[in-house]
């Protein structure tokens, strides 16, 4: 399979980058210049209680990585 220009006609221009699944201190990290956000779900977040979800609309652009912060909530039941 090439590659399809058409793929993402109509969608609003994204400048950032949601990664999961690595090991982050306090849960997620900023990291390419604040384009990427590493978010740690589960075993891979340091400490454990640090695990972090996140929610956002993906219909709306985001314009930096901080925007998305407000988003998180905590894989741990306190």
């Amino acid at each position: 399979m090439g590659y399809e220009p058409h793929l993402s006609e109509g969608y609003a221009l994204q400048s950032v980058l949601v990664t999961g699944h690595i090991g982050c201190r306090n849960g997620y990290r900023l990291a390419a210049g604040g384009r990427q956000l590493r978010l740690a779900s589960g075993i891979h977040a340091y400490p454990h209680e640090s695990a972090r979800y996140l929610l956002f609309d993906a219909e709306k652009p985001v314009e930096n990585v901080r925007a998305l912060l407000p988003g998180f909530g905590s894989i741990v039941v306190h």
